[in-house]
């Protein structure tokens, strides 16, 4: 019976290393997209801003959405007109969301924020390339910032998981070893 037991305990604990590993490879994996897109909207000119200012006025639904992403980004409010508009129109418009998308980290907090966005299908990347092509670079961007973000966080909750479980699994064997022990004593 303790040997099933000590079994089960390190299957589980087995099952959680296979887990943080493969989240280990998909964060390796994704990250340099980060890099590639963020090198993409950084490049991007006057003229490329401009396109997306023009249709400031009466956004479709993905630009209202995607500047709502980089007003949470940006601690404001959550609203186009409030927030999103005056953002866009901002002559640093790029500077700002760059310098502080690259210097801070996703709290959970702001991702449980974000992520309902990207399940929206009011969120196109499609009709974000018809608007202004530099749109898709955004929001390629973005997305890709928020999807290594959420990666790391299962990351590090299923690696706390799994610590957790080997100190029980450890634990466990200590037990059973000085029970082992003490019958094996009186069994002498």
């Amino acid at each position: 019976k303790l040997d099933e037991e000590h079994r089960e305990k390190a299957e589980e604990v087995a099952i959680l290393e296979d887990k943080v590993l493969e989240l280990q490879h998909e964060v390796e994996e994704k990250a340099p997209r980060i890099e590639i897109t963020q090198k993409i909207v950084e490049d991007l000119n006057d003229n490329d801003i401009e396109t997306i200012r023009i249709t400031a006025s009466d956004p479709m639904p993905s630009l209202r959405l995607l500047l709502e992403i980089f007003c949470l980004i940006l601690d404001k409010p959550a609203d186009y007109e409030r927030a999103g508009q005056n953002l866009l129109m901002d002559p640093k418009f790029i500077e700002t969301v760059v310098a502080r998308v690259s210097k801070m980290t996703m709290t959970p907090q702001l991702l449980s924020s974000i992520e309902p966005y990207f399940e929206m299908e009011a969120l196109n990347p499609d009709e974000l390339e018809s608007i202004a092509p530099s749109l898709k670079s955004l929001f390629d961007w973005i997305e890709s910032v928020c999807k290594v973000a959420i990666t790391r966080e299962k990351h590090s909750k299923m690696k706390k998981e799994l610590e957790d479980k080997q100190r029980q699994l450890n634990e466990y064997v200590e037990e059973m070893n000085l029970e082992k022990s003490s019958i094996e004593q009186v069994e002498a």
